[in-house]
């Protein structure tokens, strides 16, 4: 999973507003800014998205909700396996939750179902609780809960070391080892304290407190002795060494064996510097033959495109232009009966003139005239608007089923039907061969004799005259799967809220049914109604109103008054039949018009579409050319690469093992530097043996230590045969104890090699010891010092919190778990120059983990590089 923006509206101290926080990079994203920004808001806000249902009433959910109430509103866009999803949710107020498609806008799965997604491809396919890889602020701990065996972080830890290693008790003998050393360690616990020493009233403690008086007399005795004789072989060891530490030979071999070893390292370090040179060529033309290679194959896909477009345009210019004929002789018609109507008109306006006493009587005629016709024009409108009504009322009323639905039912169908047959033909069968007229009946219905009946379920069959026998399956394996199926299969179905696959399909298909009938009965509407039917219907009340007529009472019929002259009632008469004869097919003809227009809208959106492609498509002029040079370019890097690769092995097989000459040159100068340091000591040490001799006196005890040395060989004999027994005891215990040791560090193996060069980063030589109840860091070692974590300095602590989780991301990464690693203000107490190693570490970890760090510290955190990201505020 990796994380690619978070959006918030109502949250904390965005009370009102909406903020936004992104995008965030594939690999090292950091996002600095002052304290009281949102930073920890924006990291509260994922966490409660992830790990809280929409319903929840928590605490931590209310921490989000401002004073000033409201909904909590969050949304965050991911990426699962290259494809990115956007996970909404509103908590307190109007709940709700959706995971929704981010590339199409489609609505994946909601409410329930969508936390159910997040749970199976979230959560369960991408483990990586915030207490083990994501830090909030101030609390950079290793184990911030302090609870980790009942906590997700331990059975995280856990999950992933059994998945890489095997369970730690398997390896380790478990209670039977334990049952081992317990027995082990009450025998010892009766001679020895659990230091190892001799237990107080025991028999050993006895033993060892005589010999002890004893050889306390010894020490007195023997000390004049070993003094005097200690300094004289002393003084003879000491003047041989510095004698032999200044012959000149040896000098003069180590300068020589130094200077050799230095040249042969640069000379070393010249070869290998040659080796990296040519691998960097051989892998940038091994890069550039493949781009070769990539153009080559697009080249070849475009050409066959090409070709299947020219088919497609010429016949859907054939349907253009058979479109455009139709659309050009229905509006010559038009047009041609509109200037006949037009020339009777235009006559008629001119008989007006004429007749100014029957001009406001020939107005309220063409009121009339212009109401009929916008009446007739009303009841065309009436087929296209129930049309558009029916297909906007049966895409409401039919259930919302995609392409992409019918094809996952149809594979649940196969795998049904695949178990389906499976558990027929694995179930047992029964064969009834009753004699005479004997009959059987299984539930109440007649069993037909000779019928192999297949026990798919628990069954009682009645055999007339013997009774009664139940049958039930022997295996569920296979009913279980076909059982499973037929669940997912009716729950697929509910979902959509269909009865079965035909439906779904005849949803399906009446949804795009509809989708066209809407778009052609607006293009109809538009057509009879240019200027919108709302102008249309205002115009017709107007003059509904003007001629003071009922707009439910019928029209009449056309009526002209009586003209003054006979002249002119003939002529009235003549133009106004004309008009009417010119105006009664308009409506026809406008009819085919829109016809024609809707039928050449169609072809015309088909042919722009395939000419944009084709255009899209076109070759460049010079594509041949282009062709045979990629063709002979490839030819020429396959050569190259083949001559750089030889070079590569050759270099490779004559590389030196510069780390070995270093180690060498490194020795000689520490021998040489040694050797010096030794000499002034023992000039020191020559002088104060001679003084010490000098003043030192014989005494005479050797007959009484004697004595007392044979008193103290018995003591010990018998403290020794204690100590030995406890000795035995306690090497016992350690070898079970090293065993078990032994198998925890190769369960600790994937986890060790992982953080081990990270924290040699920080401090060279240094090492650590793993808890196995906690799974995690125990001890440091550095410098030969052990010390446990409670007791290091804060920088210290954070530094190794910090290491622990990039190794559990490297192991979360290499199991196929990608899972962000988030840091939130969590190396404040880190020094400069440790902080620019924590710098290169997060780098480098981000090569294949994405990692977001939010600071307040935008001066120090300035040299982390990767992607920049900022908060901001009133974003839509």
């Amino acid at each position: 999973m990796k994380l690619r923006s978070l959006k918030l509206h109502n949250v904390r101290r965005f009370a009102g507003q909406t903020a936004q926080i992104g995008p965030f990079g594939d690999g090292l994203t950091t996002i600095t800014a002052e304290n009281e920004q949102g930073k920890s808001t924006f990291f509260d806000a994922l966490h409660v998205l992830l790990f809280s249902a929409h319903s929840s009433q928590s605490q931590e959910v209310k921490s989000l909700q401002p004073h000033s109430g409201g909904p909590v509103q969050i949304a965050a866009e991911i990426e699962l396996d290259g494809h990115n999803y956007r996970i909404e949710k509103t908590y307190l107020q109007q709940r709700s939750a959706q995971v929704i498609d981010a590339s199409t806008g489609a609505i994946v799965q909601q409410a329930g179902d969508a936390e159910a997604w997040i749970e199976a491809h979230i959560l369960r396919a991408h483990k990586g609780p915030t207490g083990l890889l994501w830090v909030r602020q101030g609390m950079s701990h290793v184990d911030p809960t302090g609870r980790d065996k009942d906590a997700d972080n331990l059975a995280a830890r856990r999950d992933l070391m059994s998945s890489v290693q095997g369970q730690i008790d398997t390896v380790t003998g478990g209670r039977r080892m334990d049952r081992i050393v317990g027995r082990a360690r009450a025998e010892l616990d009766t001679l020895a304290t659990k230091t190892l020493r001799p237990k107080a009233n025991g028999p050993w403690k006895d033993a060892e407190d005589t010999a002890e008086a004893l050889e306390l007399s010894c020490d007195q005795l023997q000390q004049q002795v070993r003094k005097l004789s200690a300094a004289l072989s002393q003084k003879r060891s000491a003047k041989a060494r510095l004698s032999a530490l200044n012959d000149p030979e040896l000098a003069q071999t180590r300068a020589a064996k130094i200077k050799a070893a230095a040249e042969a390292l640069k000379t070393a370090q010249g070869h290998l510097a040659k080796l990296n040179e040519a691998s960097a060529a051989l892998d940038l033309i091994t890069r550039e033959e493949a781009l070769v290679a990539q153009s080559l194959r697009d080249m070849d896909a475009m050409r066959d495109r090409r070709a299947t477009l020219l088919r497609d345009l010429k016949a859907q210019e054939d349907a253009h232009a058979k479109a455009t004929q139709a659309e050009a002789s229905a509006a010559q018609a038009l047009s041609a009966q509109k200037e006949k109507l037009a020339t009777a008109q235009a006559d008629r306006q001119d008989l007006e003139a004429a007749r100014q006493a029957a001009q406001k009587a020939q107005a309220t005629a063409q009121k009339w005239d212009r109401l009929r016709a916008l009446t007739r024009t009303r009841d065309a409108l009436i087929a296209p608007r129930a049309a558009l009504q029916d297909a906007q009322t049966a895409l409401s009323t039919t259930p919302e089923v995609t392409s992409a639905d019918i094809e996952a039912l149809d594979a649940l169908r196969i795998s049904l039907t695949v178990a389906e047959e499976r558990h027929n033909a694995a179930a047992a069968k029964v064969v009834l061969r009753p004699e005479g007229h004997a009959k059987a009946t299984r539930d109440g219905a007649l069993i037909a004799p000779e019928t192999d009946l297949p026990i798919d379920a628990d069954m009682t069959i009645t055999l007339e005259g013997y009774g009664a026998v139940r049958l039930v399956p022997g295996s569920a394996a296979d009913r279980g799967k076909r059982d499973a199926l037929r669940t997912q299969m009716a729950s697929q179905l509910a979902a959509l809220g269909v009865a079965d696959v035909p439906a779904a399909r005849a949803a399906l298909s009446a949804r795009q049914e509809a989708k066209a009938g809407a778009a052609t009965a607006r293009a109809q509407i538009a057509a009879l109604a240019p200027d919108g039917t709302d102008a249309l219907e205002a115009t017709w009340r107007t003059l509904c109103a003007e001629l003071d007529h009922a707009a439910d009472a019928p029209l009449p019929a056309p009526t002209h008054e009586t003209q003054t002259t006979q002249t002119l009632d003939q002529t009235a008469h003549k133009l106004d039949a004309e008009i009417e004869a010119a105006r009664a097919p308009l409506d026809a003809l406008q009819q085919a018009v829109t016809q024609a227009i809707t039928a050449r809208a169609k072809a015309t959106g088909a042919l722009e579409r395939l000419a944009t492609e084709q255009q899209a498509l076109a070759p460049a002029p010079d594509e041949d050319s282009q062709r045979t040079d990629l063709e002979a370019k490839r030819t020429s890097l396959a050569e190259q690469r083949a001559k750089a690769d030889a070079e590569v092995a050759t270099l490779q097989a004559i590389t030196p093992d510069v780390s070995a000459l270093e180690a060498a040159h490194q020795r000689l100068i520490g021998a040489q530097t040694a050797d010096e340091t030794e000499r002034r000591a023992l000039e020191l040490q020559l002088a104060g043996l001679t003084a010490e001799i000098g003043v030192q006196a014989d005494a005479g005890v050797e007959e009484k230590l004697a004595e007392t040395e044979g008193q103290l060989v018995q003591a010990r004999t018998r403290a020794a045969r204690y100590a030995q027994e406890a000795q035995a005891w306690a090497l016992l215990i350690q070898e079970l104890e090293d065993a078990r040791q032994a198998a925890q560090e190769t369960y600790f193996a994937p986890i060790r090699a992982e953080l081990t060069p990270l924290l040699a980063q920080l401090h060279a030589g240094a090492a650590f010891d793993l808890d196995p109840d906690k799974m995690l860091v125990r001890s440091i070692t550095r410098d030969g010092v052990t010390d446990t974590l409670d007791v290091l300095s804060g920088g210290a602590y954070e530094q190794i919190a910090i290491l622990t989780r990039l190794a559990f991301a490297r192991l979360f990464a290499k199991q196929g778990q990608h899972v962000p690693i988030i840091l939130d203000d969590a190396l404040v107490h880190t020094d400069d120059a440790r902080i620019e190693a924590m710098f290169t570490m997060l780098a480098q970890t981000a090569q294949n983990q994405q990692i977001i760090v939010l600071s307040c510290r935008t001066r120090a955190f300035s040299d982390l590089g990767g992607t920049r990201a900022a908060i901001r505020v009133g974003v839509n």
